[in-house]
């Protein structure tokens, strides 16, 4: 016999109320999911194991040389100077020092456990928000997803992990009426990386659209969350001022907040497409900025305003919608108006994927109950390879940057870093590099990173006078840059123009007074030419500079800490 149209109609109104409601405590305590989670999470930190393994590269090199990080008492420095952000990230890399020194596999091994954990938690979180189908599949989704690997892998992407970590707990306290432990760790979210500011209006969704709540009752907590963020905003602008190439605002090169914002309207659909499809990950994209409303431009935002206009009308009917939007909710932050230098980070998907992972939880459990089973298990299996594969790329600093050169031939910063990597080896890596460093001369002939690289090159060949040229090239398009002029100094000595070497440091001093290199070599050349009375007056660093302990102290020591070399 037929059903009626009503009958029908309320079958659908059990379906969307069965997965809107928490499940009950009998089914979040069943052991076989509980033990599915664990394995889940097992199989997540083994597959990312290969970061272990893994060198410092690009920004992670900082680190070493961060004076707060390299003292017994730099902590006071990352809590208490607001010119430093995320001082909860820099306290795990303060303590990673003073527990094992600058030992990559031990960074390594503190982003896996913070991993690990925010692991954890997003299991108890999605067993407390879906049915126990629904929540392994997202669980499956967000835990052995590829695109994770570049948050785990990468050390200086521990701000991320943590934000993410306080902010699974901050909603899993809110999901259990805990409001103001909810708020105290979303302020630990934010004091890990300001990328969680969108989540206050993600749980407001979260209350109307998931539980079919009323904000009565919450605008206490919610608005505590939202100061909260008017400060750590305040905060960031003012760092982001006061920290040359901090890499965002005004720091961000030529990049405008409408620039930018165009721009991410492209890049929102590439990270939908990695989600989807995970191929063609690439840690260094070639991603153009758009300075107009050009024809790529102009479809992408309408067709993301027209996606996001259809999900807002269909989400009281279809309450799932609702984690899709919430993912493109947790990315505005990173994706907006603040001008980041990096267009695109894959690295950027983990807090957002806390979300779009239970849109496909709850795709997945629309199929039949053994095709569900099936679609986990190949999506497990699929993703578990791609990020073995992924993971693998960031086993060496070659590698990485190899993979990078290759994806984008026609961006100049992953061939000098390419270089950079190979500077071991015999004259067949010597011939690759000069090759790596020409196309970038030719890719970008205004650029003078690649001319200074050129001169870097020439000096570990011991040609001080083609480096001196290419430095002196490189000068020309940058007459400001200090580090170009200290190295012309080096060129300069090695080629016995003393007086000329040391006229080369003092300029590049009063360019930069905490250029540690220019005032290292100085004191070389002075100690050298028997100018020991000038010594201790350059030893005294101005004292903003950060400058590492071991720079510190060869300063303080009056004794220069090595050759004149760049």
């Amino acid at each position: 016999m037929a059903s009626s149209p009503g009958s029908s109609r309320r079958r659908r109104a059990q379906v969307r109320s069965a997965v809107t409601q928490l499940p009950p405590a009998s089914a979040r305590n069943g052991w076989k999911a509980w033990a599915l989670a664990a394995l889940i999470v097992l199989l997540a930190l083994f597959l990312h194991s290969g970061s272990l393994n893994a060198p410092f590269v690009f920004d992670d090199h900082s680190l070493p040389g961060d004076p707060a990080i390299g003292r017994a008492d730099g902590w006071v420095d990352i809590l208490a100077n607001p010119a430093r952000t995320r001082p909860l990230t820099y306290l795990t890399f303060w303590i990673n020092e003073r527990l094992q020194g600058f030992h990559p596999w031990a960074f390594h091994a503190t982003n896996l456990l913070v991993f690990g954990l925010l692991l954890g938690v997003t299991a108890l979180l999605y067993r407390r928000l879906l049915p126990p189908v629904a929540a392994v599949a997202a669980l499956v989704v967000f835990a052995l997803h590829p695109l994770q690997t570049e948050a785990v892998a990468y050390v200086f992407a521990r701000s991320g992990l943590l934000a993410a970590l306080f902010t699974a707990l901050a909603w899993l306290a809110w999901t259990a009426e805990r409001r103001w432990q909810a708020v105290g760790c979303f302020v630990l979210a934010m004091l890990a990386k300001e990328e969680a500011a969108a989540f206050p209006v993600f749980l407001a969704g979260y209350e109307v659209f998931w539980r079919k709540r009323s904000l009565r009752g919450l605008l206490a907590p919610l608005g505590a969350m939202v100061a909260a963020v008017a400060l750590f905003a305040a905060r960031l602008f003012y760092a982001i001022e006061k920290t040359p190439g901090a890499g965002a605002g005004s720091e961000a090169g030529d990049l405008t907040p409408w620039s930018y914002l165009l721009t991410q309207g492209r890049a929102v659909w590439l990270y939908l497409r990695l989600l989807i499809a995970p191929y063609g990950q690439n840690f260094d994209r070639d991603w153009q900025a758009s300075t107009s409303l050009d024809l790529a431009t102009a479809t992408a935002w309408t067709a993301l305003l027209a996606l996001v206009g259809l999900g807002l009308w269909f989400v009281r009917r279809w309450p799932e919608i609702y984690w899709w939007l919430g993912g493109l909710l947790l990315l505005t932050p990173t994706s907006s108006v603040l001008p980041l230098a990096d267009l695109t980070a894959e690295r950027r998907m983990l807090l957002p994927m806390l979300s779009f992972s239970l849109g496909v939880g709850l795709l997945l459990q629309r199929l039949p109950r053994r095709a569900t089973a099936a679609a986990v298990l190949a999506l497990a299996v699929t993703l578990g390879a791609l990020t073995v594969r992924r993971t693998n790329v960031w086993r060496t600093e070659e590698t990485l940057w190899r993979d990078a050169a290759a994806k984008s031939p026609n961006k100049v910063r992953p061939k000098l870093q390419l270089a950079r990597a190979l500077e071991s080896g015999g004259a067949v890596r010597l011939d690759e590099r000069r090759s790596l460093i020409d196309e970038a001369r030719r890719l970008e002939p205004t650029n003078p990173l690649p001319l200074a690289e050129l001169g870097v090159f020439e000096l570990q060949l011991n040609d001080p006078a083609q480096a001196l040229k290419a430095f002196e090239q490189a000068l020309e398009l940058s007459p400001e840059d200090s580090q170009i002029r200290a190295n012309i100094g080096s060129s300069l000595w090695l080629l016995g123009r003393r007086v000329e070497a040391v006229e080369a440091f003092r300029t590049a001093l009063a360019l930069d007074p905490c250029n540690f290199d220019a005032r290292n070599n100085l004191m070389l050349a002075m100690r050298t030419v028997g100018m020991i009375e000038q010594l201790h007056k350059l030893a005294q660093a101005p004292p903003g500079c950060r400058f590492s302990a071991a720079q510190r102290e060869a300063l303080e020591g009056v004794e220069p800490a090595g050759a004149v070399v760049p």
